[in-house]
């Protein structure tokens, strides 16, 4: 019987930040592991660290170096897709475990795994959580490495079908092609997929019971911000960005001690939210300036302009391009005011805002005069007569 629950890896020396932050998530909600990272460029000394940071809490890593020019003809077809990818595939090669929890980099885990390594996996390959879209994620996979022992002939097909450059999804789409159905599902909670659900704001034709999937999931052990829209990127509009950052934040010594998790971020007064399709918003960045205690944020479908990316100078300013419609509405929830402040209006948004009984402010030259309830109007340049009207909508 293995003394320890083991985990597989894969990144190269580029990606050692999330590789880091997913470390520190899962030594600080659990002990006695023993982590595999099939990497080809990570220095020794890397590992020389990380190693006696774990043996203080009974756990392990283990430097597994492969030649990454293996998979040159491979093919990869999303920008944020690392060759990688497809070291996942070596496992059963690689690694001399009966079961390994196989995870991608830019996941955090946030509990105890004890329950998931000790699921049954029999006469399955393979254990993991469905993709939105079609078949099984494979940024968190349950490998049965004992079976696949008794067919290896199952890693060589893998390769074969990785060499389709018409896979949607690379090492991804090989697996689901060689094992189909034929996988044991886990719980959502194993793989709550965030950027999936980012994806399927976009694409109405896609199934919506995935949004109902992760509105049913109550504390997710294993968060994967899958995609391309990362929580270490400058912005992002998925949800739990946070929490990534608390992981990231964490010091090593904080992290062996268990110490608390920190806010982000200061306490804020109260939040103010506004959702634009121009990057012409009336006197937001004096209103920014004369209330620093108060959260503004803004939110658009697509990817802002510089000028309101130049507002995260102000640690008050929060920016969500590319937001998910599950953020839009948490947004709006969170929201103790709407600021109605660009000429360009979504009237789904106002809609939703005005679903929600939330106040409006706005300035006399951008206003949607009688059509709102709770619609409050400033002249253009009072900006004096709204700061003070924001600051006594918000009982303390």
């Amino acid at each position: 019987m293995e003394d320890k629950n083991v985990i597989a890896m894969a990144a190269d020396v580029n990606y050692l930040r999330p590789l880091e932050t997913a470390i520190k998530s899962i030594i600080y909600n659990n002990s006695g592991v023993k982590i595999y990272i099939i990497n080809a460029d990570i220095p020794q000394e890397w590992f020389s660290h990380i190693r006696r940071i774990l043996s203080l809490v009974g756990s392990t890593i283990i430097d597994k170096k492969i030649n990454a020019n293996m998979f040159d003809d491979l093919a990869a077809p999303y920008d944020y897709l690392s060759y990688m990818t497809y070291a996942r595939l070596l496992i059963p090669q690689l690694i001399p475990e009966d079961k390994v929890l196989y995870l991608d980099s830019d996941i955090v885990v946030d509990g105890s795994l004890e329950k998931l390594f000790g699921t049954a996996l029999n006469d399955y390959f393979i254990a993991a959580v469905p993709d939105p879209i079609s078949g099984f994620n494979a940024g968190v996979m349950l490998i049965n490495n004992k079976l696949f022992g008794q067919h290896l002939n199952k890693v060589k097909e893998l390769f074969q079908v990785s060499h389709n450059s018409e896979n949607t999804q690379a090492d991804q789409t090989a697996l689901n092609l060689v094992f189909g159905s034929k996988y044991k599902r886990l719980d959502d909670m194993y793989n709550y997929m965030i950027g999936a659900e980012q994806y399927l704001t976009y694409n109405k034709d896609l199934p919506q019971a995935y949004l109902k999937r992760l509105k049913n999931t109550i504390n997710p052990v294993i968060i994967h911000y899958a995609g391309g829209d990362k929580p270490w990127g400058t912005t992002s509009g998925g949800l739990m960005r946070d929490l990534w950052w608390q992981y990231n934040n964490l010091s090593f010594e904080d992290t062996i001690l268990h110490r608390a998790l920190t806010p982000v971020r200061k306490q804020t007064k109260g939040e103010f939210f506004t959702f634009t399709p121009t990057d012409n918003l009336l006197n937001l960045e004096l209103l920014i300036r004369h209330l620093p205690k108060f959260t503004f944020n803004i939110a658009a479908w697509v990817d802002m302009s510089p000028k309101l990316n130049s507002f995260l100078e102000y640690p008050n300013v929060r920016l969500f391009p590319r937001v998910s419609g599950s953020k839009v509405q948490q947004l709006v929830q969170n929201s103790n005011v709407y600021l109605d402040i660009n000429d360009v209006k979504d009237d789904g948004i106002l809609n939703e805002v005005n679903k929600h009984k939330k106040p409006m402010f706005s300035f006399t030259s951008v206003s949607c005069t009688d059509k709102y309830n709770n619609y409050h109007i400033f002249a253009d340049n009072d900006i004096k007569g709204m700061v003070e009207a924001l600051k006594n909508m918000i009982v303390i």
